[in-house]
């Protein structure tokens, strides 16, 4: 709502603690109060999401943020049940599943990245774009370089076909530019996915 947004920017502005987190807390009523008006509109679980992804909208609430994540999680969800076909939904659930916080352990936050590099590759199924392209590959700057070796050993053989079949892709790569992918190229984890999947003989065979 116009007034949701209103407090929203206000918090941002607002300094004192115990004043922003009141503003936030009405931010968080009045989308609520959107969303029971309206629950089939996507857009109001969207907005809902996107504030549970602020750590400071979690300390609002008094509730943890790795909480705050599963909450986002679930308004994700809803928004894609509710309309499949936005790619922006997509992305905005891989992000999260990109995110450490998210996961409850390691082994968790490493095997999310199969389910992070599938929703990027629904994204650009329904956005199948220059940009949507660049967007699939910002993934892998997300993945730290000391986590890289693990990470590539707990993705799934779909997964790392995935990720070779779009680059391969030549009409996107040689159309793209890396304005969100920026530097994945010199990541640790594209080093080891070249030399142990993209360019190993088994794969080339």
């Amino acid at each position: 709502s116009s007034i949701g947004a209103l407090y929203w920017d206000l918090s941002k502005k607002e300094k004192n603690p115990q004043k922003k987190h009141t503003l936030l807390k009405k931010v968080y009523s009045c989308s609520n109060n959107a969303l029971k008006l309206n629950p089939n509109d996507p857009s109001h679980h969207i907005g809902l999401a996107a504030l549970h992804t602020e750590s400071e909208f979690a300390k609002a609430l008094g509730i943890s943020y790795p909480e705050s994540l599963r909450q986002a999680f679930f308004h994700y969800q809803k928004a894609i049940e509710i309309n499949p076909n936005d790619p922006y939904y997509h992305i905005n659930l891989a992000i999260l599943y990109s995110e450490r916080e998210f996961a409850s352990s390691d082994k968790e936050y490493y095997e999310n990245f199969n389910l992070a590099f599938a929703k990027m590759k629904n994204a650009f199924d329904l956005n199948p774009t220059p940009d949507g392209y660049d967007v699939f590959f910002w993934v892998i700057t997300q993945i730290p370089n000391d986590q890289a070796q693990k990470v590539f050993n707990h993705l799934s053989d779909k997964t790392k076909k995935i990720i070779a079949e779009m680059y391969e892709n030549e009409l996107m790569r040689n159309t793209y530019r890396e304005n969100f992918s920026h530097g994945f190229k010199k990541t640790k984890f594209w080093q080891i996915f070249l030399g142990n999947y993209l360019n190993s003989p088994q794969n080339k065979n």
